[in-house]
């Protein structure tokens, strides 16, 4: 069966189906009364009925797994419509008594109509063609005698409409509870959609906020400290901060995967900048895995403002030192210092040096970033990033 469409559309085709097993069904059952009653109308009554009511139901169920949806919908429409014109003729049709005091065999597949209409039209017709089919029933059997049937004719109309309502409330309720499946997913899908477009949305504002406190604030403050000797590193920065804006406003892309070794050389060359007294002890494995450059750029700017952090806050007898450990399975970059320290947990969420220039920069990246510090005993920033 096709699995087209939603919940909805799945479930009137599958219901068309069996409302066109259940109409075979019930026309076999009625087989004896059509034939008793052949003589009752005319030839071309009977065929042209029979091909109203149960042609076009059989044909629903047929088209029902493969058609497109309107055909489907017309087909049952067709069909409740069929049905109400036979109901309509039928006092035209049908000699009185000449079924010899039985209903006419089209009163015998009234759930019929009705069902057709709960599959094609809204609620509010598909009941109002059930209170119809009541007031047909009983002008028909009326009609159709040659005697006073007021109260079996009664009986038997709110026998029908009754009858009929049960399979009519069944199809709207198993439609009504496929379309709420249809409204949850569209809002879910309308949430994660949402959701793609804010985490897109943050981590372009966390890519902005992290370069603009790396290198553009960074090269202001130590412009405006004008220390001796730090000419060449302002420079630096500022050069770098310029090609990093440049970068994000073109959407540039950075290049292809590094080695343990070429990392360390960049890590290398920023401890020159930022902490020329520094160590830095590099101990790659001999098979290391290869680092993707996003992942190397966020290692690298971490990495930064973990040592500004240290330069700046650590105290001017503490010492800083930066480990880079690689391996097939990833790498760890680790900046320690023996400074004052801090309380990470009373640092303000909204602090970018953390949380947007290495943890959230960490994590952007497929990796993660790990501070401990306790107040007097130093720092320790560990970043790490661990192939997929």
């Amino acid at each position: 069966m096709s699995g087209r469409g939603g919940a909805e559309e799945r479930v009137r085709r599958v219901a068309s189906v069996l409302f066109a097993v259940g109409a075979l069904v019930f026309g076999l059952i009625i087989l004896g009364a059509i034939l008793s009653q052949l003589d009752a109308a005319p030839a071309w009554w009977t065929a042209a009925s029979l091909l109203a009511i149960l042609g076009t139901a059989l044909a629903l169920g047929a088209a029902a797994p493969f058609a497109p949806l309107p055909v489907v919908r017309g087909l049952a429409a067709a069909t409740a419509i069929g049905y109400a014109l036979v109901a309509a003729s039928m006092p035209f049709a049908v000699e009185p008594d000449a079924t010899q005091g039985a209903a006419p065999w089209p009163l015998g597949l009234t759930a019929i109509g009705t069902t057709a209409a709960a599959l094609a039209f809204r609620p509010a017709i598909a009941w109002a063609s059930t209170v119809l089919l009541g007031v047909s029933v009983a002008v028909d059997r009326i009609a159709t005698a040659d005697r006073d049937l007021t109260a079996i004719a009664l009986q038997d109309a709110a026998y029908a409409a009754f009858f009929a309502a049960v399979y009519v409330a069944l199809v709207l309720g198993s439609l009504a509870a496929a379309r709420r499946v249809d409204e949850a997913a569209a809002t879910a899908d309308a949430t994660a959609a949402a959701s793609a477009v804010e985490r897109v949305q943050q981590e372009e504002r966390d890519r902005v906020d992290a370069l603009v406190h790396d290198r553009v604030l960074a090269t202001l403050l130590l412009a405006a400290r004008r220390a001796p000797g730090t000419e060449g590193a302002v420079q630096q920065q500022a050069i770098a901060a310029r090609a990093g804006l440049t970068a994000l406003l073109d959407g540039t892309v950075p290049d292809g995967p590094i080695d343990a070794a070429v990392l360390a050389d960049r890590l290398r060359n920023q401890l020159t900048q930022l902490a020329p007294w520094a160590d830095l002890e590099a101990a790659p494995a001999e098979d290391t895995a290869a680092i993707p450059a996003e992942v190397a750029e966020a290692l690298v700017g971490a990495t930064g403002e973990a040592l500004r952090n240290a330069v700046r806050h650590a105290g001017a007898d503490a010492s800083i030192a930066v480990r880079v450990e690689a391996t097939a399975e990833g790498v760890a970059v680790t900046v320690l210092d023996n400074g004052v320290g801090f309380e990470p947990r009373a640092t303000p969420l909204g602090r970018l040096g953390i949380a947007s220039s290495i943890e959230r920069r960490m994590s952007a990246a497929g990796g993660e970033a790990v501070v401990r510090s306790m107040p007097g005993r130093g720092t320790a920033v560990r970043l790490l990033w661990t192939r997929p």
